[in-house]
């Protein structure tokens, strides 16, 4: 009964709302796929999804469509912007896809006719073309916003000229919804000091049928598996966790491994330092693991890392603790709003290796191991699964539209 009950439900929220909106990404990524799947399915809107890219394996069985249209790099972005600030904008090597305009975006926005517009990040050329889009046809729109770093000399230029650039964007949106609470608190001091328009914090939502404890092995010896898993560029910060783990044997912890799974520019320097710091039986450089079975590969595991020193959300983190895998997070992540310190995870000081090892030997040390990761993952099952935060992207686009 109880089956049916919800089934009914969900037809009925599907006769009574029926709205389209339409989500306007640089990537289709697994978190805008899996929330707007459950906006769609769960609460009766119709769904379309714009896209330069394909991150994440297609899947047929979505209850929207995503229209991937061709990008468009402006020959002042490929030759005229220094790559230090495309690569701080990007949060990448400079790779200029994601400085781009998209072939045909405003024509796609006026076929469909939605009734609202979701914009991911108030900075990109693609988004001056959704915003241009919605202005025109009085359409709403809400704005992800993301945060930047305010830092001084070039970079604090650079940050608040995209600002300045992006007044326009901000203060005509409908609401600003946040990922973490860094971006939030970005948002209400540079982006709507005055309040309006309104801020709200939306975090990423995580599956938590793909991602949990189920089928988990437990580690019941003395030894102690660290996991990173992260592109080899030097934002993610790899050559600190290989020094946590020089301090940490130094500290006579030898019986501590570390696995290392992505790719990137800087793979081969990294495995260089490795050599010749002599950590080479201790260090695993992992091949790349298909999405779909990155649980299982989480959970082989005892404690993840992220030490990036600038990062939008981190998806790795309330991904490895859905699995009942707690994390060691830095203090510049997004992510550090998935972990409670000391309870379900551990928040260190980011650039400071001799931080991050001092985490990790409180976890090494910890008689509570089991307890944290009984927390990681009622932390994400609770608070974050994907139709939590489709519930309250449900409530924001119907204030909105």
């Amino acid at each position: 009964m109880n089956f049916l009950y919800r089934k009914w439900l969900i037809i009925m929220k599907n006769y009574m709302n029926n709205k389209k909106v339409a989500w306007v990404s640089r990537s289709a990524n697994s978190i805008y796929i899996n929330i707007l799947s459950k906006l769609v399915s769960n609460f009766g809107w119709r769904g379309l999804m714009i896209s330069q890219d394909k991150r994440s394996p297609e899947n047929n069985s979505n209850p929207f469509k995503i229209s991937y249209l061709k990008p468009i790099s402006f020959p002042f972005m490929l030759f005229y912007v220094p790559r230090k600030i495309k690569s701080y904008l990007t949060g990448s090597d400079g790779n200029v896809q994601e400085l781009v305009a998209l072939d045909g975006l405003v024509d796609e926005l006026r076929k469909y006719s939605p009734d609202v517009v979701v914009i991911d990040l108030f900075y990109l050329p693609m988004t001056w073309q959704a915003v241009w889009y919605c202005w025109r046809s009085d359409t709403p729109y809400i704005v992800t916003i993301e945060k930047l770093s305010i830092k001084s000399g070039l970079m604090g230029i650079v940050d608040r000229v995209v600002i300045w650039v992006s007044k326009p964007i901000i203060n005509n949106a409908s609401l600003l919804t946040a990922w973490t609470n860094n971006s939030l608190e970005f948002a209400q001091k540079y982006l709507s000091p005055n309040g309006f328009p309104e801020t709200k914090l939306l975090p990423a939502g995580i599956d938590t049928d793909k991602f949990s404890t189920k089928g988990i092995d437990v580690n019941t010896t003395k030894a102690l598996s660290l996991v990173m898993v992260a592109r080899f560029v030097p934002l993610k910060r790899h050559i600190d966790v290989i020094n946590a783990l020089e301090i940490l044997h130094e500290e006579g912890y030898k019986d501590i491994s570390l696995t290392l799974l992505g790719e990137g520019d800087t793979k081969n320097d990294v495995m260089e330092l490795v050599k010749k710091k002599g950590l080479e039986q201790f260090v695993t450089f992992h091949e790349p693991v298909p999405y779909e079975e990155m649980g299982k590969f989480y959970k082989k595991h005892d404690l993840l890392i992220l030490a990036s020193d600038k990062e939008a959300i981190g998806m790795v983190v309330p991904e490895a603790m859905a699995c009942g895998i707690p994390a060691i997070v830095s203090d510049a992540a997004g992510a550090e709003m998935y972990v409670d310190d000391g309870v379900n995870g551990y928040i260190f000081e980011c650039n400071n290796p001799k931080s991050l090892a001092v985490q990790v030997m409180k976890f090494k040390k910890s008689k509570e191991k089991l307890k944290m990761r009984k927390m990681a993952q009622e932390a994400i099952r609770k608070n974050f699964s994907i139709l939590a935060i489709a519930n309250s992207l449900n409530n924001l686009l119907q204030d909105a539209s």
